[in-house]
């Protein structure tokens, strides 16, 4: 599987080529969640409300309307969906607001939860939809020309890193760690930072661990290792290297006995990933 969330994302945010509700409604849930909470912004600025983006205790949003603060949660769907054919996100936490927008052909509607601070659908014709479209492009080729980094392979880490972390958030906070081909054919140490830390492990319910592996001009996946936090007590581990020794670590994880002992947490792609360990897939 190819690594790049990146080069999914390119084929829809590619410079010079204009986006359409298709390309999104075709496109993989993240681009189309970014789309979805791109909208929801503009709807809130045109109800005049404040409000800002958290991305935080399971949030997309944080609105404040008529004194009252709504925590929000944006969900973005396709016509085909359950969700969408109910108009309706399932109620998971009292004290957050599922928002649904649904995005299809004919254009995009948003159908606010029960509690939400927006009581009525709020819908956008083809033509508005696609001037929405335009406008999300615009900002997000905007985000990535001011990016500190133009490295393609830089930005495609950091945008699966976020994939991932998205995925879990509703289930388990994760820390996700991820590697280039170096680490794995150049350097004679283990990863030392994949053993959690006691802060970490006070933190985070398990680690996901990319190895990548690089096939012409692009890095590629070559596995995923799902590290429970649950079982610590139970990996295997290596001496650290007299390196690591001097960092003030002792012990490593031992990849290959891992493999070994723990088959049910190795993966060759994200989809296996999030199929075994994620439930809710239609949403992003």
């Amino acid at each position: 599987m190819k690594l790049s969330l990146y080069l999914k994302v390119n084929s829809v945010l590619s410079l010079g080529n204009r986006v359409e509700l298709l390309d999104l409604i075709e496109s993989n849930n993240s681009v189309l969640g970014s789309f979805g909470e791109f909208v929801y912004g503009k709807i809130c600025e045109q109800e005049r409300v404040e409000y800002e983006i958290s991305h935080i205790l399971e949030t997309d949003f944080r609105v404040n309307c008529r004194g009252k603060l709504f925590e929000v949660d944006v969900k973005t769907t396709r016509p085909h969906t359950s969700f969408a054919k109910v108009k309706k996100y399932p109620k998971k936490n009292k004290s957050i607001c599922y928002d649904l927008l649904v995005v299809g052909l004919d254009g995009v509607s948003l159908y606010p939860d029960p509690d939400s601070w927006i009581s009525e659908v709020r819908s956008f014709d083809r033509l508005q939809s696609e001037e929405l479209v335009s406008q999300w492009q615009e900002s997000i080729q905007s985000v990535i020309k001011k990016s500190s980094s133009n490295n393609p392979a830089t930005e495609a880490r950091r945008l699966l890193k976020r994939q991932i972390e998205n995925s879990f958030r509703t289930q388990k906070r994760v820390r996700v760690i991820i590697r280039g081909q170096v680490s794995d054919t150049r350097w004679k140490d283990a990863p030392d930072n994949l053993i959690p830390k006691p802060s970490q492990l006070a933190k985070f319910q398990a680690t996901i661990f990319l190895q990548l592996q690089t096939l012409g001009r692009q890095e590629v996946l070559k596995k995923i290792l799902y590290l429970d936090h649950d079982h610590i007590a139970a990996w295997p581990t290596l001496d650290a290297s007299d390196r690591q020794k001097k960092k003030g670590i002792r012990r490593v994880l031992d990849l290959q006995k891992f493999e070994v002992l723990f088959t049910n947490s190795v993966f060759t792609s994200v989809d296996d990933l999030l199929e075994s360990h994620v439930s809710g897939p239609e949403s992003s």
